[in-house]
């Protein structure tokens, strides 16, 4: 069942154009990231959901309700903020139960539920502290258990973990997706962060200069990418340009014959690399070129491999230490399995 129609809405603030024609359907108990560099549109779109900003055109309906035109109190959702907006002089426990006050419930009803909320955001023995008395990641969880004390239909979260360090980020990101799942509220979550994304959604949204690029799962996404910004935006790649032979076969085209071409996308764990030419043909079907390595550089458990071939640097990337000794200048063969490059048909800019 759709929870959140988005149709054709645009938003202009005065000559600059943050949102043109934008789209999306959101389902009950989904979790949906809006994902996109600074400046994209994506905090603009969540602030229009919420009903902080008007559009100038489209239509926001939520659980089949036409909302564009409603304040944001009269709206059935909640929103999450980046500073987390506590009362310094309440503490936890007032905090959280100043939702359910503020639309009727009684103290004793208000605190049951504050008392609940706390719970299901692992706070229930802190009720009585107070906002400073918490750390950050605590402070995150109070924000999370008054935003959804009054159960919303959706949750709206506008990059509420960037405060955070990125141990207890990564934690948190674990936590807020076990959340969403318990209490089954559907959450758009807006964040600059690729990895924080593909870790927690459902679905992405990828935003690029007031529109949807792609809308999809992050498999989706990564694996078949619809334009060049999503292929470089998400994950990393090397984009090659292509042609094909006359029996329709992809052959790479050199750097400088690159212009006006179609571009293959390689992603790191696909490129292989051979010490020459007798190595790689052992290994059938395989599209082949010659290079030297650029860069070796061994961070942790990985070792990225950076090749230079017919004018293009290439990113490999494997587990573990150095195969093979390869060294910066040395000669090599790199190798590629038509079936692991995914086409962008037509020039690429």
């Amino acid at each position: 069942m759709t929870l959140l129609a988005i149709d054709d809405i645009s938003k202009n603030f005065g000559k600059h154009q943050a949102l043109c024609d934008i789209s999306l359907a959101i389902e009950s108990g989904e979790f949906v990231s809006l994902l996109g560099p600074s400046g994209c549109g994506k905090t603009t779109l969540l602030r229009l959901i919420a009903g902080f900003l008007r559009a100038d055109r489209g239509t926001i309906s939520i659980a089949g309700e036409d909302v564009t035109g409603l304040p944001p109190h009269r709206r059935p959702l909640n929103t999450v903020f980046q500073n987390y907006a506590l009362f310094p002089h309440l503490t936890v426990a007032d905090n959280v139960a100043y939702g359910p006050r503020r639309t009727g419930a009684g103290k004793a009803e208000a605190s049951r539920r504050a008392q609940e909320a706390l719970d299901l955001v692992g706070l229930g023995e802190f009720g009585d502290r107070y906002p400073r008395q918490m750390s950050g990641g605590q402070q995150q969880r109070v924000a999370l258990a008054r935003a959804i004390v009054n159960r919303p239909k959706l949750l709206l979260l506008d990059e509420p973990l960037s405060a955070l360090d990125l141990q207890l980020r990564k934690r948190m990101q674990i936590e807020l997706k076990q959340l969403q799942e318990k209490i089954g509220i559907a959450f758009v979550f807006v964040t600059h962060d690729q990895e924080e994304a593909m870790a927690m959604s459902d679905r992405i949204a990828v935003m690029n200069a007031g529109r949807i690029e792609q809308v999809g799962t992050g498999a989706e996404i990564y694996r078949r990418p619809a334009t060049r910004f999503v292929a470089e935006f998400i994950g990393e790649a090397s984009l090659l340009p292509v042609q094909r032979t006359g029996n329709g076969a992809l052959t790479i085209v050199p750097a400088v014959e690159a212009s006006g071409r179609s571009v293959a996308v390689l992603r790191p764990e696909h490129a292989q690399i051979f010490a020459g030419q007798a190595d790689a043909s052992t290994s059938c079907n395989l599209l082949s070129m010659e290079g030297h390595v650029e860069t070796v550089a061994s961070i942790g458990g990985v070792t990225n491999i950076y090749v230079r071939a017919l004018g293009h640097l290439v990113h490999a990337r494997r587990l573990g230490l150095v195969e093979s000794g390869l060294r910066e200048g040395q000669k090599v063969v790199l190798g590629i399995d038509p079936q692991n490059l995914h086409l962008l048909e037509g020039p690429q800019p």
